[in-house]
This record gives C-alpha cells, structure tokens and sequence, in this order.
C-alpha cells in the first residue's frame, strides 16, 4: 500500500490513505480519511509570527515525513518528491532512507547542487505533464510520494490537486 501526503491526495480517488495537513489552509477534516497530524498543529484563528509559523510547518513536515519513512519500510519501492524547492526534503530522505531511489518532479529546478538527485532521477517540467509519462519510468510503483507543491493560493492548488491526483495515484504502489 502507498502511503502519501499532502494537500494532492485530500482530493485523492482512493479510499485510504494516511495525510499530514495544516488546518489553516483546508479546514475541517475530511470525513473518512486518516489523517496523522504533528503536535505543532496549532487550532485555526490562533496567529502567530511568519517566524514562528515557518518553525511550525517545518517541523510538521519532518515529523510527518519521519513517519511516514517508518511506515513504508517493508515495502519495496521508490520514493516520490514533487517540488524539489531547494532540496531541503529531498536532503532529508535520502539520509533517512539511503537504499531508496528517489525520482524528483520539479518544474524548473534550482536547488543547491549538493540537494539536487543525479540526471536520471530529475523529471523536469510542469506535473500535469511529467506525471503520467512516468509511469514507463518508474518500476516497481512508489511507496512514498512528499508533495509540496502548493501556491498558497486554495483555488489554484485545489484545481492543480483535481489534475495531478489520478496521474500521482497510477504511480503509487496499492
């Protein structure tokens, strides 16, 4: 079973999976979905400096990730990173997970060289075109896939989550 999270698979057509997500930017639960969440969480209307807000979804994303790690570590299979950004989760689970391939989607990548993944492991381009595509690339199916793609924007990201969501889906292993 893959195991995935991020704002994408909220909207995701698979009737199980496990999600860390922040509650300012979606709300209320989702009914039916298990959702693991960091104890930074902090409840929706509470405002806090950029600062401090920054200090909190970073740590949410480590521990979310770690857990995450933990939880597909029987299963074979590669990892996903979509948004590579400046490589800082990319980074990260390639220390925590050392035997696992990694396949980076990335738009336009810039990240610092030490955090970019070697040529064959990079998918540039826009996701609703480098997604399905992949599938010829990437055997066995991924076990993992870290989203952070977000604009900030709900509109944009929710219609991007409505494009991408069947193609993330396909690549992930049942």
């Amino acid at each position: 079973m893959g195991l995935r999270w991020s704002e994408v698979q909220i909207l995701s057509p698979r009737p199980f999976f496990t999600a860390c997500v922040d509650h300012r930017q979606w709300g209320a639960l989702i009914p039916e979905k298990k959702v693991a969440f960091s104890s930074t969480v902090v409840p929706l209307g509470f405002l806090m400096s950029r600062l401090d807000s920054m200090i909190r979804r970073l740590e949410a994303q480590r521990t979310c990730l770690e857990s995450a790690i933990v939880r597909v570590e029987t299963f074979p299979g590669p990892y996903l990173e979509l948004g590579l950004g400046n490589g800082r989760t990319f980074d990260h689970l390639r220390q925590a997970a050392p035997d696992r391939d990694i396949f980076v989607f990335e738009r336009k990548p810039a990240a610092h060289p030490d955090c970019t993944p070697d040529p064959e492991f990079l998918i540039e381009g826009d996701f609703t075109e480098t997604l399905r595509p992949a599938l010829e690339l990437i055997k066995p199916k991924a076990v993992l896939a870290h989203c952070d793609i977000g604009t900030g924007i709900k509109v944009a990201d929710e219609e991007l989550a409505r494009q991408i969501s069947r193609d993330l889906d396909a690549l992930l292993a049942i």
